[in-house]
């Protein structure tokens, strides 16, 4: 039992950028790869110094009752989703939003003195830092079941040929290839077949030493996936909602058209069961609210869930804060409206792995945070994404207001969201991916400009995404 919560919590940190390990933790920090080097006083450790601060000061923020394993690491796994008793299911507290920003800081801080000491190296100048370098792909590596996987890496130390153990066994280190970029003056090459007969994680512990017994630990985890696409287990949920009848403020033109087509493609096109897409027309605020409610005790682990809000929107320009308005919305009266934060809120709540809002409303762009491009390169691509928890978000607009009509009987962006997601012929495809296909098209053919990113503090991982599965043939 202490093995499997080991690799759970291992699994875990190393996706967090903090190894398990003493030896791995001192590398990363700058009493490990600054202390006592002629490095120390570099701007890049000063910068590693002060990061290693703001970590401890996030960690201590975040509160972790029930664990046992040590401040770091208690808060490592409380953040990524596992309980004391190293299972799934933990549900992260806001401060563990502080903490990951701390910790992605503190990581590219080490990246920078790690570059600094490879600089050295290319220019043979003298390193005082010989403690051993381990250099392997960062982050989780995504194999397919029966499909050979190898990890390959380098090993270093300036004093002393270095002894590599993987998992606690000595591993064969052989010459680099040529043209190999060294990463210290004794370099050499080691290579991991990952066995990949079963699904599941495996976690590789590596340590490298060298003559004089210091050592570096790093961890490596390895997700062995069914396929190369999306995980199919769960379902796909989708919540639509379309407003055009309002009490108190002007009557839309187009919102419940957009929201019924929007129904219509999801059930038809796309892996959506008809039971599982939710039409909420003409919907006042409790509806709304309850309805998210309900999906919070209905969703599971693995399901998505995708939410379309076509209706009236507002801003609080003084607080920054963007409201849904329902149609029993009154004027001047946010109360009665359905704010960002009560989104979030909700949103945080849910276990879904994945959520997509998609609002087309005036003054949505308030929703919406920077989230890194991708790029579909590798037949990985689409484990890779589906394996980390998401909340995205595609807007009609940023913070200004957005037309009802433009295209007919839709809105311009529904048309063109609509066009996308009919046009479509791939077996999967992103948000980001089907963000890119209407933007330029909104952009060019009215004032709005479509916007794509993370939901703040709603539980998103950063490299996950919601994915359209497209339904298959019968027969």
């Amino acid at each position: 039992m202490f093995h499997y919560r080991r690799l759970i919590l291992a699994a875990c940190l190393a996706l967090a950028g903090i190894p398990l390990g003493t030896a791995a933790a001192r590398a990363q920090s700058f009493a490990g790869i600054c202390a006592g080097t002629s490095q120390e006083s570099s701007s890049q450790c000063l910068a590693l110094k002060a990061a290693d601060e703001d970590l401890k000061k996030a960690v201590a923020t975040v509160p972790t009752p029930g664990y046992t394993m040590g401040p770091e690491v208690s808060v490592a796994a409380l953040c990524n989703g596992i309980t004391p008793a190293g299972a799934p299911g933990a549900k992260a507290p806001p401060e563990c939003a502080a903490w990951r920003d701390a910790v992605e800081t503190r990581a590219k801080a080490a990246a920078a003195v790690e570059a600094l000491s490879r600089a050295d190296v290319a220019g043979i100048k003298p390193v005082s830092n010989t403690i051993p370098v381990i250099k392997v792909a960062s982050g989780e590596q995504i194999a397919m079941v029966g499909k050979p996987l190898r990890i390959e890496g380098m090993v270093g130390n300036d004093t002393s040929v270095p002894r590599l153990r993987i998992n606690g066994r000595p591993t064969t280190l052989f010459e680099p290839r040529a043209g190999s970029e060294p990463v210290a003056r004794n370099s050499y090459a080691f290579r991991i077949d990952v066995p990949t007969q079963q699904p599941g994680t495996q976690v590789y512990m590596l340590e490298a030493c060298d003559a004089a017994g210091a050592c570096v630990g790093k961890d490596m985890v390895v997700r062995v996936v069914a396929s190369d696409g999306p995980n199919t287990k769960g379902r796909n949920h989708a919540l639509v909602i379309g407003n055009n009848d309002y009490k108190a403020l002007p009557a839309l033109k187009t919102a419940v058209a957009d929201a019924e087509a929007v129904a219509e493609v999801l059930k038809t096109r796309y892996a959506f069961d008809d039971g599982a897409v939710k039409v909420l027309l003409n919907a006042d605020r409790n509806t709304i609210l309850g309805e998210l409610t309900q999906l919070r005790t209905k969703l599971t682990p693995d399901d998505r869930l995708l939410i379309y809000y076509a209706g009236h929107g507002q801003i609080d320009e003084a607080a920054n804060e963007g409201f849904w308005q329902p149609v029993d919305a009154l004027p001047n009266a946010d109360y009665t409206w359905i704010s960002n934060a009560d989104l979030r809120r909700n949103l945080r709540g849910m276990s879904a792995k994945h959520v997509l809002v998609v609002a087309d409303s005036c003054f949505s762009g308030s929703l919406t945070r920077s989230a890194p491009q991708q790029t579909p390169n590798s037949d990985r691509f689409f484990a890779q994404v589906d394996g980390h928890f998401s909340r995205k978000v595609i807007t009609s607009g940023g913070n200004e207001p957005v037309a009802d009509s433009g295209s007919g009987a839709h809105s311009i962006f529904a048309y063109y969201l609509l066009k996308a997601l009919n046009d479509n012929n791939a077996p999967y495809i992103t948000s980001f991916e089907l963000f890119n296909a209407l933007a330029r098209a909104v952009a060019n053919n009215s004032s709005q400009k479509p916007e794509y990113g993370t939901i703040g503090n709603a539980g998103d991982e950063g490299s996950g995404d919601f994915t359209f599965i497209l339904k298959k043939e019968k027969g």
